[in-house]
Protein backbone atom coordinates (compact mmCIF):
# COMPACT_ATOMS: atom_id res chain seq x y z
CA UNK A 1 0.00 0.00 0.00
CA UNK A 2 1.61 3.25 -1.13
CA UNK A 3 1.49 6.60 1.00
CA UNK A 4 -1.41 7.41 -0.94
CA UNK A 5 -4.01 4.75 -0.37
CA UNK A 6 -2.77 5.29 3.31
CA UNK A 7 -3.73 8.91 3.49
CA UNK A 8 -7.31 8.28 2.08
CA UNK A 9 -8.20 4.42 3.98
CA UNK A 10 -10.81 4.53 6.12
CA UNK A 11 -12.16 1.71 8.56
CA UNK A 12 -14.12 -0.67 7.13
CA UNK A 13 -17.37 0.16 9.33
CA UNK A 14 -17.29 3.87 8.00
CA UNK A 15 -17.53 3.01 4.45
CA UNK A 16 -21.00 1.62 5.43
CA UNK A 17 -23.64 3.35 4.31
CA UNK A 18 -24.99 5.13 6.96
CA UNK A 19 -28.57 4.02 8.21
CA UNK A 20 -31.67 6.55 8.48
CA UNK A 21 -33.86 6.85 10.94
CA UNK A 22 -36.80 4.16 9.33
CA UNK A 23 -33.87 1.44 9.04
CA UNK A 24 -32.81 2.03 12.54
CA UNK A 25 -36.22 1.99 13.89
CA UNK A 26 -36.65 -1.39 11.95
CA UNK A 27 -33.70 -2.93 13.81
CA UNK A 28 -34.48 -6.15 16.14
CA UNK A 29 -37.89 -6.55 14.73
CA UNK A 30 -38.37 -10.45 13.49
CA UNK A 31 -39.73 -11.20 9.90
CA UNK A 32 -43.77 -11.09 10.72
CA UNK A 33 -43.32 -7.74 13.57
CA UNK A 34 -41.35 -6.11 10.16
CA UNK A 35 -44.34 -6.74 8.10
CA UNK A 36 -46.99 -5.88 10.48
CA UNK A 37 -45.03 -2.30 10.97
CA UNK A 38 -44.40 -1.53 7.80
CA UNK A 39 -48.21 -2.87 6.26
CA UNK A 40 -49.19 -0.75 3.52
CA UNK A 41 -52.91 0.65 3.49
CA UNK A 42 -56.15 -0.80 4.81
CA UNK A 43 -56.89 -2.55 7.81
CA UNK A 44 -54.84 -5.21 9.14
CA UNK A 45 -55.71 -7.77 12.13
CA UNK A 46 -53.10 -9.06 14.21
CA UNK A 47 -53.40 -12.09 16.49
CA UNK A 48 -50.79 -12.69 18.92
CA UNK A 49 -50.25 -14.18 22.34
CA UNK A 50 -48.50 -12.29 25.80
CA UNK A 51 -45.16 -11.67 25.01
CA UNK A 52 -44.73 -12.25 21.86
CA UNK A 53 -44.18 -8.29 21.05
CA UNK A 54 -47.97 -6.54 20.40
CA UNK A 55 -47.01 -3.37 21.74
CA UNK A 56 -43.87 -3.23 20.10
CA UNK A 57 -45.21 -3.72 16.82
CA UNK A 58 -48.29 -1.10 17.74
CA UNK A 59 -45.41 1.62 18.44
CA UNK A 60 -43.30 1.03 15.71
CA UNK A 61 -46.13 1.31 13.42
CA UNK A 62 -46.90 4.55 14.63
CA UNK A 63 -43.64 5.88 14.33
CA UNK A 64 -42.87 4.47 11.62
CA UNK A 65 -46.42 5.72 9.78
CA UNK A 66 -44.75 9.51 10.79
CA UNK A 67 -41.05 8.50 9.50
CA UNK A 68 -41.46 7.13 6.50
CA UNK A 69 -45.40 7.54 4.67
CA UNK A 70 -45.37 11.16 6.45
CA UNK A 71 -48.56 10.70 8.63
CA UNK A 72 -49.66 13.12 10.72
CA UNK A 73 -49.46 12.79 14.29
CA UNK A 74 -52.57 13.94 14.56
CA UNK A 75 -54.13 11.60 12.54
CA UNK A 76 -52.75 8.49 14.55
CA UNK A 77 -54.72 7.26 17.15
CA UNK A 78 -53.65 4.13 19.61
CA UNK A 79 -55.99 3.06 22.40
CA UNK A 80 -55.25 0.66 25.22
CA UNK A 81 -56.96 -0.30 28.11
CA UNK A 82 -55.03 0.47 31.21
CA UNK A 83 -53.08 3.68 32.55
CA UNK A 84 -49.85 1.53 32.28
CA UNK A 85 -50.20 0.22 28.69
CA UNK A 86 -50.80 3.81 27.47
CA UNK A 87 -47.59 5.26 29.47
CA UNK A 88 -45.40 2.59 28.13
CA UNK A 89 -46.52 3.39 24.61
CA UNK A 90 -46.12 6.93 25.03
CA UNK A 91 -42.11 6.30 26.09
CA UNK A 92 -41.93 3.66 23.42
CA UNK A 93 -42.91 5.96 20.65
CA UNK A 94 -40.99 8.94 22.21
CA UNK A 95 -37.95 6.93 22.26
CA UNK A 96 -38.61 6.10 18.70
CA UNK A 97 -39.13 9.67 17.36
CA UNK A 98 -36.89 11.44 20.06
CA UNK A 99 -39.99 13.03 21.13
CA UNK A 100 -43.14 12.62 22.00
CA UNK A 101 -45.96 14.35 19.68
CA UNK A 102 -48.44 15.20 21.87
CA UNK A 103 -51.09 16.07 18.85
CA UNK A 104 -50.83 11.81 18.65
CA UNK A 105 -54.02 10.16 19.94
CA UNK A 106 -52.37 7.66 22.61
CA UNK A 107 -54.41 6.33 25.96
CA UNK A 108 -56.67 4.69 27.01
CA UNK A 109 -60.25 4.33 25.71
CA UNK A 110 -61.87 6.53 28.61
CA UNK A 111 -59.09 9.30 28.02
CA UNK A 112 -59.00 9.38 24.51
CA UNK A 113 -63.03 9.55 24.83
CA UNK A 114 -62.84 12.11 27.35
CA UNK A 115 -60.71 14.02 24.98
CA UNK A 116 -62.80 14.17 22.35
CA UNK A 117 -65.77 14.92 25.05
CA UNK A 118 -63.80 18.45 26.18
CA UNK A 119 -63.35 19.47 22.23
CA UNK A 120 -66.96 18.69 20.76
CA UNK A 121 -69.02 18.80 24.20
CA UNK A 122 -70.86 21.75 23.12
CA UNK A 123 -72.72 19.28 20.04
CA UNK A 124 -73.95 17.53 23.26
CA UNK A 125 -74.83 20.53 25.17
CA UNK A 126 -71.91 19.25 27.84
CA UNK A 127 -69.76 21.97 29.42
CA UNK A 128 -66.22 21.00 28.05
CA UNK A 129 -64.96 21.64 31.69
CA UNK A 130 -66.67 18.62 33.07
CA UNK A 131 -65.44 16.48 36.21
CA UNK A 132 -65.28 12.77 35.95
CA UNK A 133 -67.01 11.18 39.17
CA UNK A 134 -64.85 7.99 40.51
CA UNK A 135 -66.44 5.39 42.56
CA UNK A 136 -66.76 7.03 45.52
CA UNK A 137 -68.18 9.99 44.02
CA UNK A 138 -71.08 7.86 42.04
CA UNK A 139 -71.74 6.11 45.64
CA UNK A 140 -72.75 9.40 47.34
CA UNK A 141 -74.39 10.42 44.55
CA UNK A 142 -76.54 7.20 44.56
CA UNK A 143 -77.25 7.48 48.00
CA UNK A 144 -78.87 10.59 47.69
CA UNK A 145 -80.50 9.61 44.68
CA UNK A 146 -82.17 6.49 46.81
CA UNK A 147 -82.82 8.61 49.53
CA UNK A 148 -84.66 11.13 47.64
CA UNK A 149 -86.79 8.96 45.97
CA UNK A 150 -87.59 7.10 49.42
CA UNK A 151 -86.23 3.20 47.98
CA UNK A 152 -85.24 1.73 50.94
CA UNK A 153 -81.89 0.05 51.20
CA UNK A 154 -83.77 -3.19 51.75
CA UNK A 155 -84.75 -2.84 47.85
CA UNK A 156 -82.46 -1.42 46.48
CA UNK A 157 -78.42 -0.93 47.19
CA UNK A 158 -76.47 1.54 46.06
CA UNK A 159 -73.94 -0.87 44.02
CA UNK A 160 -75.95 -2.92 42.77
CA UNK A 161 -78.18 0.10 40.93
CA UNK A 162 -74.42 1.55 40.13
CA UNK A 163 -73.74 -1.94 38.38
CA UNK A 164 -76.96 -2.17 36.58
CA UNK A 165 -76.92 1.28 35.61
CA UNK A 166 -73.74 0.55 34.25
CA UNK A 167 -74.37 -2.34 32.32
CA UNK A 168 -77.39 -0.30 30.43
CA UNK A 169 -74.96 2.20 29.22
CA UNK A 170 -72.08 -0.04 28.22
CA UNK A 171 -75.51 -1.29 26.42
CA UNK A 172 -76.25 2.42 24.65
CA UNK A 173 -79.58 1.80 26.74
CA UNK A 174 -80.56 5.25 28.01
CA UNK A 175 -82.49 6.04 31.00
CA UNK A 176 -86.25 6.36 28.83
CA UNK A 177 -85.73 3.49 27.02
CA UNK A 178 -84.39 1.58 30.40
CA UNK A 179 -87.54 2.72 31.79
CA UNK A 180 -90.29 1.45 28.75
CA UNK A 181 -88.31 -1.75 28.79
CA UNK A 182 -88.30 -1.87 32.56
CA UNK A 183 -90.60 -5.04 33.77
CA UNK A 184 -89.47 -6.54 37.29
CA UNK A 185 -89.46 -4.44 40.45
CA UNK A 186 -85.75 -4.47 40.81
CA UNK A 187 -86.04 -3.33 36.82
CA UNK A 188 -88.37 -0.49 37.69
CA UNK A 189 -87.03 0.82 40.43
CA UNK A 190 -83.49 1.18 38.93
CA UNK A 191 -85.30 2.47 36.39
CA UNK A 192 -86.10 5.91 38.91
CA UNK A 193 -82.69 5.75 40.21
CA UNK A 194 -80.87 6.18 36.96
CA UNK A 195 -83.23 8.60 35.45
CA UNK A 196 -82.52 10.41 38.65
CA UNK A 197 -78.56 9.68 38.97
CA UNK A 198 -78.35 11.33 35.25
CA UNK A 199 -80.05 14.34 36.09
CA UNK A 200 -78.22 14.75 38.91
CA UNK A 201 -74.81 14.38 37.06
CA UNK A 202 -75.77 16.57 35.11
CA UNK A 203 -76.37 19.70 37.41
CA UNK A 204 -73.18 18.67 39.23
CA UNK A 205 -71.09 19.17 35.19
CA UNK A 206 -70.55 15.54 35.94
CA UNK A 207 -69.93 12.19 33.86
CA UNK A 208 -68.88 8.96 35.37
CA UNK A 209 -66.62 6.17 33.19
CA UNK A 210 -69.49 4.81 31.49
CA UNK A 211 -70.50 8.16 29.77
CA UNK A 212 -67.61 8.94 28.33
CA UNK A 213 -67.51 6.16 25.86
CA UNK A 214 -71.69 6.50 25.53
CA UNK A 215 -71.69 9.99 25.15
CA UNK A 216 -68.60 9.88 22.49
CA UNK A 217 -71.34 7.17 20.64
CA UNK A 218 -73.98 9.30 20.71
CA UNK A 219 -71.31 12.12 19.33
CA UNK A 220 -70.76 10.38 16.57
CA UNK A 221 -73.88 8.77 15.62
CA UNK A 222 -75.24 12.88 15.59
CA UNK A 223 -73.25 13.87 12.96
CA UNK A 224 -75.12 12.57 10.06
CA UNK A 225 -73.81 15.10 7.95
CA UNK A 226 -70.05 13.18 8.61
CA UNK A 227 -70.62 9.94 6.64
CA UNK A 228 -67.32 8.34 8.05
CA UNK A 229 -68.21 9.21 11.65
CA UNK A 230 -71.68 8.51 11.18
CA UNK A 231 -71.02 4.87 10.23
CA UNK A 232 -68.16 4.41 12.76
CA UNK A 233 -70.57 5.37 15.55
CA UNK A 234 -73.16 2.57 13.92
CA UNK A 235 -70.48 -0.03 14.10
CA UNK A 236 -69.37 1.13 18.02
CA UNK A 237 -73.07 0.17 19.05
CA UNK A 238 -73.38 -3.10 17.28
CA UNK A 239 -70.06 -3.82 19.17
CA UNK A 240 -70.96 -2.20 22.73
CA UNK A 241 -71.13 -4.40 25.69
CA UNK A 242 -69.15 -7.17 27.69
CA UNK A 243 -66.52 -7.96 25.89
CA UNK A 244 -67.30 -6.12 22.36
CA UNK A 245 -69.58 -8.79 21.15
CA UNK A 246 -68.44 -9.38 17.38
CA UNK A 247 -71.46 -10.65 15.63
CA UNK A 248 -71.10 -12.20 12.36
CA UNK A 249 -72.99 -10.40 9.22
CA UNK A 250 -76.23 -12.17 8.32
CA UNK A 251 -75.64 -14.62 11.68
CA UNK A 252 -79.23 -15.44 13.19
CA UNK A 253 -77.39 -13.48 16.69
CA UNK A 254 -77.35 -10.21 14.64
CA UNK A 255 -80.91 -10.45 13.56
CA UNK A 256 -81.98 -11.39 16.81
CA UNK A 257 -79.89 -8.77 18.47
CA UNK A 258 -81.31 -6.22 15.57
CA UNK A 259 -84.84 -6.99 16.13
CA UNK A 260 -84.80 -7.17 20.31
CA UNK A 261 -84.31 -3.85 22.43
CA UNK A 262 -81.63 -4.10 24.00
CA UNK A 263 -82.41 -4.58 27.83
CA UNK A 264 -84.77 -7.92 26.39
CA UNK A 265 -81.47 -9.07 24.55
CA UNK A 266 -79.43 -9.06 27.48
CA UNK A 267 -82.09 -10.67 29.90
CA UNK A 268 -82.39 -13.55 27.05
CA UNK A 269 -78.66 -13.28 27.23
CA UNK A 270 -78.25 -12.97 30.92
CA UNK A 271 -80.58 -16.56 30.93
CA UNK A 272 -78.67 -18.02 28.57
CA UNK A 273 -75.16 -17.74 30.43
CA UNK A 274 -76.87 -18.95 33.42
CA UNK A 275 -78.13 -21.83 31.69
CA UNK A 276 -74.68 -22.82 30.35
CA UNK A 277 -73.21 -21.98 33.75
CA UNK A 278 -75.25 -24.45 35.40
CA UNK A 279 -74.77 -27.28 32.82
CA UNK A 280 -70.76 -26.37 32.89
CA UNK A 281 -71.41 -27.00 36.78
CA UNK A 282 -73.51 -30.05 36.46
CA UNK A 283 -70.22 -31.81 34.40
CA UNK A 284 -67.96 -30.92 36.65
CA UNK A 285 -69.95 -32.33 39.66
CA UNK A 286 -70.14 -35.31 37.77
CA UNK A 287 -66.95 -35.94 36.62
CA UNK A 288 -66.06 -35.24 40.56
CA UNK A 289 -68.20 -38.40 41.49
CA UNK A 290 -66.80 -40.27 38.90
CA UNK A 291 -63.24 -39.91 39.64
CA UNK A 292 -64.40 -40.52 43.58
CA UNK A 293 -65.12 -43.63 43.05
CA UNK A 294 -62.28 -44.71 40.95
Amino acid sequence: MNDTDSQHSYPEHSRQRRRGPVERMLEGLNDPQRQAVTYGDGPLLIFAGAGSGKTRVLTHRAAYLIHARGVSPGNILAVTFTNKAANEMKQRIARLLGEMRWDMWVGTFHAVCARILRSDSGRLGMDPAFVVFDEADQLLLMKDCLRDLEISPDVLQPWPALNEIGRAKNELISPRNYQQHAVTPFEQNVARAYQLYQTRLAENKAVDFDDLIMNVVTLFEQQSDDHELHDWGKRCRQRAGAGLRLLRPGSSQQRCHRQLHPLEWWRRNLQQRRVRNRRHLQRRVRRLVRHGQH
